[in-house]
């Protein structure tokens, strides 16, 4: 289980999974599967924001055993065409739980049995100046780098989620792959190739992702040809000297738990 942000090398590292023969891949995000609409997810998000829906509280725990019967029944019916047939000793499917999602993990735990789940995170400077380009403003991406971190954090301590950090990976991508199927016991792809998506930007990346798009196939000493070890130079580069203030002041504490000084 993925948790991670959104816009923060999440589809890079759910395909790097994804590509062992012990790891089935969905065809839709988890939140896609596990909701009819997205309406309930949305709510959840705006009650956890306000405050009126902590992590912890009773109301969320009961709806998490009833979203895991739920999708327990869907995800099943959500993996790729032939993913079954070609991986007949997969242990179950590579879930990628992002943001606010997070606070579903416990109905993921639930229908999934036993799993290894990971966290993913980013400088949330970088993080921030992504979402910004979503259209949020600087204080509203800030707040939600914020809680995302501190959901992930939470994960980690509660679930000994081991953590990774999108900076690694944009450094040196194939030690990253390396150290990630070490710490997840995976086999390794038997073409030894990644299929790895190319992803929209900006106003495109406004709504849900349709995980269908393009892909190509690349081996673990092409994967640096793909990946800009500058992007997050870029995306602070990007942000104004405001900005940096604003997102700073609000996320700093959290980012000092994933060894971030900004």
């Amino acid at each position: 289980m993925l948790c991670c942000f959104g816009r923060g090398g999440s589809s890079v590292v759910w395909n790097l999974i994804g590509a062992s023969p012990a790891a089935l891949m969905m065809g839709k995000e988890w939140h896609q599967a596990a909701f009819a609409s997205q309406r309930l997810p949305r709510l959840v998000r705006a009650l956890h924001r306000s405050g009126r829906l902590p992590a912890n509280s009773i109301p969320l725990r009961l709806l998490n055993t009833a979203i895991a019967r739920t999708f327990a029944r869907r995800a099943a019916t959500s993996l790729e065409p032939d993913q079954l047939a070609a991986k007949p000793d997969a242990r179950g499917p590579v879930v990628k739980l992002m943001d606010y999602h997070l606070l579903f993990l416990p109905a993921v735990a639930k229908a999934q049995g036993p799993m290894q789940p990971l966290v993913l995170c980013r400088n949330p400077l970088a993080q921030a100046e992504g979402l910004m380009r979503s259209g949020l403003s600087a204080a509203a991406a800030a707040a939600w780098c914020d809680d995302v971190l501190r959901l992930m954090h939470r994960a980690a301590r509660q679930h000994g989620a081991p953590v990774f950090r999108f900076e690694d990976l944009i450094a040196d991508p194939a030690a990253f792959t390396r150290r990630l199927y070490e710490v997840l016991s995976l086999p390794w792809p038997h073409d030894g190739r990644f299929r790895l998506k190319a992803k929209g930007y900006g106003a495109e990346r406004l709504g849900d992702i349709d995980v269908g798009r393009a892909y190509t196939r690349l081996s673990l000493d092409q994967l640096e040809e793909f990946l800009d070890p500058a992007v997050n130079v870029a995306a602070i580069g990007r942000l104004s000297d405001g900005d940096r203030r604003v997102i700073r002041a609000r996320t700093a504490d959290a980012a000092a738990l994933f060894g971030y000084d900004l």
